[in-house]
């Protein structure tokens, strides 16, 4: 259990635009992500680690209030306390209220779609890894001193940039973009060496400079 805050008053502005609210809940993984293509709940495995199911976003989100979906996303905790495993609730804290808003109201607003199973399985080696800090809880690793991008002005182009790079990028990179020695995710320095068709052409197809391989 953990004693992350919850503001019980909060009432998240709602979607006024369905294209662009769909397209966030892609870019931050509630669609084509974690939750499956639409949200309709996917179980995951990491052979000799773990399996576990993240649910249907559509069954669950009408069993939390706005403010416990806020303390899920930006600090990992589920409505009873608990430890949402597996959250990156790290890159999900510098979101704005305006795009959680959007994305929860759209979400709300699809129909229920039933999820696979529900299953919370661990090996031996991931619970003392989870003990030892190997594979550290989504709300250790919330800073909450950090600034929140997603309440700061994003006026210009390097703001804008800065506040998609924190809660996006961040997930596979590190929130300071130093890589992910867990995940493998590089420090994000490698794009120095891109201009930006080269840059634009990673991220749309994934071949580094040079041709594919691992970068």
């Amino acid at each position: 259990h953990h004693a992350a805050p919850i503001d019980t008053a909060l009432r998240l502005p709602p979607s006024s635009d369905d294209v662009e609210a769909r397209r966030q809940a892609a870019i931050i993984g509630c669609y084509e992500g974690c939750h499956g293509k639409t949200g309709q709940g996917l179980t995951m495995v990491e052979p000799g680690i773990h399996r576990i199911t993240a649910p249907s976003l559509t069954e669950v989100l009408p069993t939390y209030t706005d403010g416990e979906l806020v303390r899920l996303l930006r600090y990992g905790v589920r409505r009873d306390g608990t430890t949402a495993l597996l959250m990156p609730a790290d890159t999900f804290y510098p979101m704005s209220d305006a795009h959680i808003g959007q994305i929860v109201d759209f979400l709300r607003r699809q129909p229920i779609v039933a999820g696979p199973p529900r299953v919370r399985e661990f090996s031996l080696k991931a619970r003392l890894g989870i003990l030892l800090g190997r594979y550290p809880l989504s709300v250790v690793g919330v800073d909450a001193s950090s600034p929140r991008w997603g309440a700061q002005p994003r006026a210009t182009a390097f703001e804008r940039g800065r506040y998609t790079a924190s809660t996006v990028c961040a997930e596979c990179h590190a929130p300071s973009f130093e890589g992910d020695p867990i995940d493998g995710g590089p420090s994000l320095r490698i794009v120095g060496a891109y201009d930006l068709p080269a840059f634009r052409h990673l991220l749309r197809t994934g071949e580094p400079v040079g041709g594919p391989r691992d970068i």
